[in-house]
């Protein structure tokens, strides 16, 4: 597994040591050094199947043509309802919203729309006023169905989906010097239910390379990714195939260093993944994810924050860290 690059462990921009940031900061790194990665692995295997008590699935249950995977369900709490022009018995979508320190309505996790499902998709994107969406798996992986295509690939081409229309403005640019990661820039026009037409670029963000179930290579990528769709305040909507293992990765990382930066308390990552799957129940599939969300946001703290200038008796712990994540994802 490639080493992330860039990495300093001994740089300036400290912050300061005493500050709430800086403690929360700290708390997490020890704890997550502490463990090490077999304490992390034994950790999720405590928590694999965890969903929250007292979860209904009621409107997945009465949907199942809607749904792509039988055994990942969209629990009613956090649900997103279509109201589309309010279709009776149409208000259903395999999608939550999950919260962090900046909104209640951070993102929006979904399964990668189905032929069926695309123009649902798109009305969700409408409604809830989306400007960024970010794909994390590919239309067909290992000749199987992952995702319908649901934006043109050409530009200037346009795909119409009842009453939306999508247009592929953009298509040459890339996530931090990525070329897996393409930064496409779409534009949405709808007829309301007024009749009046409107109009709307999205940004849409292609991760190609990361495997399903597993983790893409360590890199700088995923910080440049989160980097660049930070600013947003409209729902990120999130999307692999199934809406749980990859999407729930890169939201678990934006949420753990949204509350870092916040100064809040994050120390107890057990506690985070039963936070999020109590909105996106069976987010993060598997302990090799459960390692990378750790690895990226340990990449994040020593490189963003200068951890390592914080508190150089770190510094040993996290290089083991890295040789001992290598091993096990490699």
């Amino acid at each position: 597994m490639a080493k992330a690059g860039g990495e300093n462990t001994r740089a300036g921009n400290v912050v300061g040591k005493q500050s709430p940031m800086a403690q929360a900061i700290l708390k997490w790194v020890r704890r997550c050094l502490e463990k090490k990665v077999a304490g992390l692995r034994e950790e999720f295997a405590g928590l694999k199947r965890y969903c929250p008590p007292g979860m209904t699935t009621n409107a997945f249950s009465a949907n199942a043509e809607r749904s792509r995977y039988k055994d990942v369900p969209a629990q009613d709490a956090y649900r997103v309802v279509l109201k589309w022009h309010s279709t009776p018995g149409m208000d259903y979508i395999h999608a939550n919203y999950v919260a962090s320190p900046i909104s209640e309505k951070r993102f929006i996790c979904c399964q990668g729309p189905m032929d069926n499902t695309v123009a649902d998709f798109w009305h969700m994107i409408v409604q809830e006023e989306c400007e960024v969406i970010i794909m994390l798996c590919n239309v067909v992986e290992k000749g199987q169905n992952k995702c319908s295509q649901y934006w043109p690939e050409t530009v200037g081409g346009r795909l119409i989906f009842m009453d939306v229309e999508v247009t592929l403005v953009n298509n040459t640019e890339t996530i931090g010097n990525d070329s897996n990661v393409k930064k496409n820039r779409l534009r949405i026009r709808w007829k309301g239910a007024d009749g009046k037409i409107s109009a709307r670029d999205i940004t849409h963000i292609h991760w190609q390379d990361w495997p399903d179930r597993g983790v893409p290579p360590t890199s700088g990528t995923p910080g440049a990714l989160l980097s660049a769709i930070r600013g947003n305040r409209k729902p990120i909507v999130v999307h692999c195939s199934a809406g749980i293992g990859r999407t729930g990765s890169i939201v678990a990382i934006e949420c753990v260093l949204e509350k870092l930066s916040y100064g809040k308390d994050c120390e107890n990552m057990d506690m985070l993944l039963k936070e999020l799957r109590s909105q996106r129940p069976y987010s993060i599939q598997n302990d090799l994810q459960y390692l990378f969300v750790h690895r990226i946001v340990l990449f994040a703290i020593f490189d963003r924050f200068k951890c390592g200038e914080m508190a150089p008796d770190l510094i040993p712990l996290y290089q083991q860290f890295i040789k001992d994540y290598d091993e096990a994802t490699t």
